[in-house]
């Protein structure tokens, strides 16, 4: 397994674009790099491979790099970032890309999509969020990913903004998720789809 990962050396709080985000709120740098180093030896004692992004200067959700696009059938969907404070740091993650020799699709115009945050694969199925990052015609446009395996999941709150803030693929028949960040129709549909433990809202 390979994962990507990118250093905090310019992690920081510099704008607010979701709820959890408070400029008022300093990042303890030195909290955060351990933290850092703790999860990235803990995945690499596993078994993983952990590939680095460098981190650049001006762009501080780097860090977050399942937003970066999406690993799927053998290539990469790049995203197109929803927000402008975070749309700079594609051109690094798609320079990273080509030269650790993936395959990109790129659908620019088909509207916004965060990578993995947003889209998660489990069997033959791809966890398709929508809502308040990713648009749901990003999918219908982007020709590579195919309606009859696309489960909708519609999030309704905006605290978890990103699918994967509330829904978390263990197997491929089975996922850990918080039902009430999905609107009702889309807990319906995802519960046909995969088998489904939840988690309250005190654990979230």
């Amino acid at each position: 397994m390979k994962i990507l990962m990118c250093r905090p050396d310019y992690y920081g709080i510099e704008y607010e674009i979701n709820p959890w985000m408070d400029i008022n709120h300093t990042v303890d740098h030195q909290l955060a790099r351990a933290q850092w180093e703790f999860l990235y030896n803990t995945i690499k004692q596993c078994g993983a491979d952990v590939e680095l992004v460098p981190a650049e200067q001006g762009w501080p959700d780097m860090v977050f790099t399942a937003n970066a696009g999406l690993y799927f059938k053998d290539k990469i969907i790049l995203s197109q970032f929803k927000h402008k404070e975070r749309q700079g740091e594609t051109p690094y993650f798609e320079k990273w890309f080509i030269e650790n020799d993936y395959s990109l699709v790129n659908d620019e115009g088909a509207g916004s999509f965060e990578g993995a945050g947003d889209a998660l694969p489990a069997n033959d199925k791809l966890f398709a969020g929508f809502g308040f990052r990713t648009d749901k015609s990003f999918y219908a446009k982007t020709p590579f990913l195919q309606e009859q395996n696309l489960v909708f999941c519609e999030l309704a709150n905006p605290y978890f903004y990103h699918l994967d803030t509330c829904f978390c693929p263990l197997t491929d028949d089975l996922a850990m998720w918080y039902p009430n960040a999905f609107s009702p129709e889309s807990q319906k549909n995802m519960a046909k789809a995969i088998d489904l433990i939840p988690v309250n809202e005190a654990e979230a």
